[in-house]
């Protein structure tokens, strides 16, 4: 395949690559916000949505692919919880950039109020440890050849406050006061995608992590497997 000449939007690498997709570089930044910015958006987005909504992280066919995609500057696509392969069929608008949260690693001061005061960027390390990644689109591999190496793509870990919908499936049965803000500090393995060219496309990631505790030996390995069937229109 031959090496494509493309128009960037403003903050993507113009590294050439052996494709016409390119992601935006780790210290780049996505209408004036980082990458660390970024994902607390992503998690405040997936905190607001009420479980019975169709929460698109618990979604296994990919019909709640659109929900509360309200933000005019990026389109989020989801992984899912761990345990089987999910395969998910959903349309993304063109022109529009691509953010894919691959793993994340978040602690609060409310569940994790020890560790949260004491040691908060070693709480989300731990969760994070031991984390191995395979992620391709259209079949070609970010293994640092003819795409960078998707297992760079981590984001430190940052200070964000959140607040969660009543019912959201992360508010722990009822744990989280709704509409309560919460300080928080989360980090994750993320990659923003510059706008999608037209047409059908395949993304498919794995994602294998051991990031237990010491504190928590009931934690097994975490394992998601996601392939999304794409139509950009």
């Amino acid at each position: 395949m031959g090496v494509f000449l493309i128009w960037l939007p403003v903050g993507f690498s113009s590294i050439a690559y052996s494709s016409s997709i390119t992601a935006l570089p780790l210290e780049g930044k996505l209408h004036g916000l980082s990458y660390p910015k970024w994902l607390a958006n992503y998690y405040r987005w997936i905190a607001s949505i009420p479980q019975e909504d169709n929460h698109p992280v618990l979604d296994k066919t990919g019909q709640s692919c659109s929900t509360y995609q309200n933000d005019t500057r990026v389109f989020f696509l989801v992984d899912a919880l761990s345990g089987n392969p999910v395969t998910r069929q959903c349309t993304v608008p063109k022109d529009k950039p691509v953010l894919i949260n691959l793993l994340y690693s978040m602690c609060d001061e409310k569940v994790d109020r020890e560790d949260f005061q004491v040691q908060p960027v070693k709480c989300v390390e731990d969760g994070l440890a031991d984390t191995h990644i395979s992620f391709s689109i259209d079949g070609i591999p970010f293994d640092g050849k003819l795409q960078p190496d998707i297992n760079l793509f981590k984001v430190e870990p940052t200070f964000f406050n959140v607040s969660y919908a009543k019912g959201n499936y992360l508010s722990g049965g009822g744990e989280y006061a709704p509409d309560k803000n919460y300080k928080s500090i989360i980090g994750a393995y993320m990659i923003i995608l510059e706008p999608l060219p037209l047409g059908k496309h395949t993304i498919a990631f794995d994602v294998i992590s051991g990031g237990c505790t010491e504190n928590d030996p009931s934690c097994s390995p975490y394992h998601v497997n996601v392939k999304y069937n794409l139509i950009v229109a």
